[in-house]
């Protein structure tokens, strides 16, 4: 087993995909949490809304499309994901075979790279730098699993309230991180806000973590599943998954999560 070492992580992952598959808002200083009292109900609410949406969904596996851009280079990869909550989640890039080429997994302790190509296993302690080693957008794995099971990634024991930018109707959901930390805002689909569309995630700074939009949804299981989720920072990266196929609660076993050396 080689240690994990971030040089090698990054190089392993982009290298070895792009050279096998390439065939195949404003920025503010910071946000103010409203609180006033005519509107801590209606926000207390709409954050319901926001926790409950497929709180029913407990695991996730699809196949489909990677689309990632990294300043000029763009490449699109065939993938397949699979996901189990809280925080276990695995993703392979697939050769046109349909064998994998590379995988990431991360089972809530650490993260693993295995690049067959070269028969290489990296890991790692998972850490709050989530993804950004590997595409540069500062998002976890457990990020992901909840926007392709339909949910937007918000912490129970948040504190709500509701902000109108513009002077738009359409109400806009503040919620703060329960250590003070990271802030979102979530965006309604309509005026009528039992429904979002998007969200973004910053620090206590001000500065953007990441955006997610679901472009599209679809109807799986009598759940609203993400057909077309994209993820981007305010540097151009961007991450866009397009789910061809999804199953909802499938069976998962743990060791999925784990990478090994094949044989």
């Amino acid at each position: 087993m080689r240690r994990f070492r971030p040089r090698v992580f990054i190089v392993g992952c982009f290298f070895t995909a792009c050279c096998f598959l390439c065939h195949c808002g404003a920025r503010h200083s910071g946000i103010a949490i409203l609180e006033t009292d005519d509107r801590v109900n209606e926000a207390g609410r709409l954050l319901r809304v926001v926790l409950d949406t497929n709180a029913q969904v407990n695991s996730i596996k699809g196949i489909g499309f990677v689309k990632m851009r990294e300043g000029n280079q763009v490449n699109t990869f065939r993938a397949a994901w699979i996901g189990s909550r809280p925080r276990k989640f695995r993703l392979e890039i697939l050769a046109a075979t349909g064998q994998p080429v590379m995988s990431f997994a991360s089972d809530g302790k650490r993260q693993y790279l295995l690049s067959y190509f070269d028969n290489r296993l990296y890991r790692k302690k998972t850490s709050e730098d989530g993804l950004k080693r590997l595409i540069s957008i500062t998002i976890t794995p457990e990020d992901i699993l909840d926007l392709l099971s339909g949910r937007l990634p918000v912490r129970p024991g948040s504190r709500a309230a509701i902000d109108h930018r513009d002077g738009s109707n359409t109400p806009i959901l503040m919620v703060a991180s329960p250590n003070g930390g990271d802030r979102e805002s979530i965006f309604p689909v309509t005026d009528v806000g039992e429904a979002f569309h998007s969200m973004e995630r910053r620090d206590r700074r001000g500065k953007l973590k990441f955006k997610a939009v679901f472009e599209k949804v679809r109807e799986e299981n009598g759940f609203q599943i993400p057909e077309v989720l994209t993820i981007t920072n305010d540097n151009g990266a961007m991450i866009q998954i397009t789910v061809e196929r999804c199953w909802v609660n499938p069976v998962v076993t743990e060791d999925r999560f784990v990478l090994k050396l094949p044989g």
